[in-house]
């Protein structure tokens, strides 16, 4: 997928995503470094089309005075750009690009090989965790595990890292954004 997304790049689309529900990304070398912001936002955006039930979404558009955001959602993936305005291709034609790459069959995003991390990091989280939710923190933590189907034996930083994501969401509720942001960079640190 890296490499269709490459393609498109050389067309106009120099930071494309393509996100699944399940968190696999594939990102064109432009958005290497913004691919965990990426997967959170794409958690919170499936989250909340799926909290406002018979509402279909299919397109969001976010265009500031410097920096734009669009993206196409499906059942099981979104497919988005990061752009700056004042770049030589319009809106409406990374639309035209982005609805191509959403048409390409969903083939699974997989890591290029599969790396496995030790079970052990769940228990350094989970350390890290407890001083900022204190009591509520077993269960928040084995709640995420649950609800995303996250196999401790086969865990992949992928994996981590979409716990990270919907751990950062449950804890803003309680600990507020600022404090919860700042779990989440310490949580991050342990993927290093």
């Amino acid at each position: 997928m890296e490499s269709i997304l490459n393609r498109y790049k050389e067309r106009g689309l120099s930071s494309c995503f393509v996100i699944s529900r399940s968190g696999d990304i594939a990102v064109t070398h432009a958005a290497e470094g913004k691919k965990d912001q990426l997967v959170q936002m794409a958690l919170v955006v499936f989250e909340t089309i799926s909290a406002v039930g018979e509402i279909k979404v299919d397109r969001i558009e976010l265009v500031g005075e410097s920096r734009g955001l669009i993206m196409q959602l499906g059942e099981e993936r979104l497919v988005g750009s990061l752009f700056e305005t004042d770049e030589d291709i319009s809106v409406e034609e990374r639309w035209t690009l982005l609805e191509d790459i959403k048409e390409r069959p969903a083939a699974p995003v997989e890591e290029p090989k599969r790396e496995l991390l030790d079970a052990g990091i769940l228990e350094r989280m989970k350390r890290i965790i407890v001083d900022y939710l204190g009591d509520f923190t077993e269960r928040i933590f084995n709640n995420q595990i649950k609800s995303h189907g996250i196999k401790v034996e086969e865990l992949s930083p992928n994996d981590v890292r979409r716990l990270i994501a919907t751990l950062t969401k449950a804890a803003s509720m309680i600990i507020g954004p600022t404090k919860s942001r700042h779990m989440r960079n310490k949580l991050l640190e342990l993927l290093k």
